[in-house]
């Protein structure tokens, strides 16, 4: 596994340990330092995460997992999706919201949590042992899945012609990735592509994306996966945004590849 990668985990075991440590006046800070910890990750890593986040949105957590206290203190209930891309999406949406201070986290804490006693530290760190400490832990492993993924995808991709180390720090890298994040966004938001199309694009547009994560790059297997599935876009939704967007996007990788 990349050096980089392993460092980012030691750092994320660290904080996570102090967030579950947490007194009441420390939570929100310590748990913001666990965000900025996975924002500025390796991008194999970062691109998971944001990815997680957006398939719950805070609305929706608010909506369909938050259950309202009735009266007693931590009568509250959160009703997690099954799904473990959902909940896990939808645990990060909720944490952030405890880091950025939008639920207060005190407050929170004791509506859905009880710890024995009334002690505003003891509950949250009940909150912090029941909500925070399991989610870290099944994140980790997420995480540590998807990297082995992304590298197993690397090594069995048929050979290239050329295997290079991509600057993943570039400004030319960071615009093709944001060009083709814009596809995904708006490929999830197209109902006009047949299910099993949109299944085959979004599949072929994230294994590309994992081959150009990866310490060292295939390029003719990121030209076949990435320009195939930009280019079938391009073309048959030509009319339409993601259409024009696709477009943008294969300028942007073909410069990135040399294609």
């Amino acid at each position: 596994m990349d050096r980089k990668i392993d460092l980012f985990f030691e750092d994320y075991e660290e904080i996570a340990h102090d967030v579950t440590m947490s007194r009441a006046v420390d939570f929100s800070r310590n748990l913001a330092i666990w965000f900025n910890c996975l924002e500025n990750s390796p991008l194999a890593i970062s691109r998971e995460v944001e990815r997680l986040k957006a398939l719950q949105p805070w609305e929706e957590v608010e909506k369909n997992v938050i259950i309202p206290p009735r009266s007693m203190v931590g009568s509250g209930r959160l009703d997690w999706p099954v799904n473990r891309d959902q909940r896990l999406g939808g645990q990060l949406v909720l944490l952030e919201q405890l880091a950025t201070g939008d639920l207060e986290p005190t407050d929170f804490a004791f509506n859905f949590f009880y710890s024995g006693d009334t002690n505003i530290n003891s509950t949250v760190g009940e909150m912090a042992n029941v909500l925070f400490e399991p989610h870290s832990r099944e994140l980790k492993r997420y995480l540590l899945r998807a990297i082995d993924e992304a590298e197993a995808a690397f090594e069995y991709v048929p050979a290239a012609d050329r295997l290079v180390s991509l600057d993943h720090n570039s400004p030319q890298y960071k615009e093709a990735i944001d060009a083709v994040s814009t596809v995904q966004e708006k490929l999830r938001e197209n109902n006009e592509i047949d299910p099993e199309d949109k299944i085959r694009v979004e599949v072929e547009i994230r294994s590309g994306l994992d081959i150009l994560a990866a310490p060292k790059t295939r390029i003719e297997a990121a030209k076949t996966l990435l320009l195939g599935a930009l280019g079938w876009l391009a073309m048959e939704f030509a009319s339409s945004a993601v259409g024009v967007v696709a477009d943008n996007a294969i300028k942007a990788v073909s410069a990135l590849l040399g294609a």
